[in-house]
């Protein structure tokens, strides 16, 4: 079997995917294919029409690929995908073809979309969602035209694989010691330095709790990407808590270990699809408070225990309420859950399942 993995851009996870599948099914091919290229002309960024076309010719520059595909996989749903299905149905009549629905852009395309993406949904043979209620919201949406084609997979996680490996060589002391932080609670401030985080209503939050809980406690603040960067660093500068900040790019080991040494990580986004943020600290033994207002009803269906508050005045009982809870060492169930859920050796299967069922 040949499955040929389409993306518009590099696509770091699907780049993942790619590799997963040929480490784990060596007797089958699967390739990624990136079919977005930069305009040579300045002329062709300019024309939506002339832009349209040179990005449809190049991907027919690859139709030797199709005509040597039994699967297509197109991952991301826009406006190219429509014609982009047509183009590969008459390169080769005779091919399944996937379509990947990662969830922003299901969401964030105006009404005026639906219809190309109708288009789409139509053509193709099969549609994947990672989440449970986008699955019901699209049958709802499309009155249930599409249901029988509609399955059910999410990427793996590459980092549960690397907090396992250095759980087994370490310990959440060694790694605090090695970077030198004597607090003994450290607690995740959000993941990013995007203004969806929410810092601002955080951390006048933060600068409420009670003396002896900030004594106690070091707030570690990443801020590697996002363009609230500046505006987060004043607020911590003019509060009363004891905090680090990341804000330099850090390498998969960096990340995997930031999730170690943290016992709580704060999720009050305002919005979220399916964060692997959260994910890899509640694999690494975090709890997690998070947003009523956020759907993770996969994780509440999976048994994993999230702790919710339903605006951010409820932050401070709620920290210190997580923090007597961890204090009592019971056993977290959160890792194993969490592992069966988004680890690559669960998911990589049912993706190999879905490329089988016209092949």
């Amino acid at each position: 079997m040949k499955v040929l993995l389409i993306s518009s851009g590099e696509q770091p996870a699907i780049k993942g995917l790619c590799t997963k599948l040929n480490d784990y099914y060596p007797n089958d091919s699967f390739e990624h294919l990136n079919y977005y290229s930069k305009n040579p002309y300045p002329i062709f960024a300019k024309i939506p029409l002339l832009r349209y076309i040179y990005r449809l010719l190049i991907f027919m520059s690859f139709k030797t690929k199709i005509r040597q595909s039994d699967v297509i996989n197109i991952h991301y749903i826009d406006s190219y995908t429509e014609p982009l299905i047509r183009l590969i149905r008459y390169v080769k009549r005779h091919i399944m073809i996937v379509v990947s629905v990662w969830g922003s852009d299901y969401f964030i395309i105006q009404n005026k979309a639906v219809s190309y993406r109708r288009k789409a949904f139509a053509l193709s043979d099969l549609i994947t969602f990672a989440n449970t209620s986008y699955i019901s919201d699209f049958a709802a949406r499309y009155d249930n035209k599409y249901d029988h084609k509609v399955r059910q997979v999410r990427f793996g996680l590459k980092q549960l694989e690397l907090i396992k490996d250095i759980l087994s060589n370490t310990s959440k002391d060694e790694l605090k010691n090695k970077k030198q932080i004597s607090a003994k609670y450290c607690i995740l401030a959000g993941t990013n330095a995007q203004e969806n985080q929410q810092h601002e209503l955080m951390i006048e939050q933060l600068n409420m709790l009670p003396d002896e809980v900030k004594r106690q406690v070091c707030f570690i603040f990443p801020l590697t990407y996002g363009n609230n960067k500046e505006r987060v660093v004043n607020l911590l500068k003019e509060s009363n808590i004891n905090y680090l900040i990341y804000d330099n790019w850090l390498t998969d080991q960096e990340i995997a270990e930031l999730r170690i040494i943290c016992d709580i990580i704060i999720q009050l986004q305002t919005n979220d699809q399916f964060s692997g943020a959260m994910q890899e600290a509640l694999y690494a033994g975090n709890q997690v408070i998070t947003g009523a207002w956020l759907d993770y009803s996969d994780f509440i269906q999976r048994g994993i225990d999230i702790h919710y508050i339903s605006d951010f005045p409820a932050l401070v009982d709620q920290i210190s309420a997580v923090l007597a809870l961890i204090e009592l060492k019971e056993v977290n169930k959160n890792p194993d859950r969490v592992w069966e859920l988004s680890s690559w050796e669960k998911n990589i299967i049912a993706w190999y399942e879905i490329y089988k069922e016209y092949v």
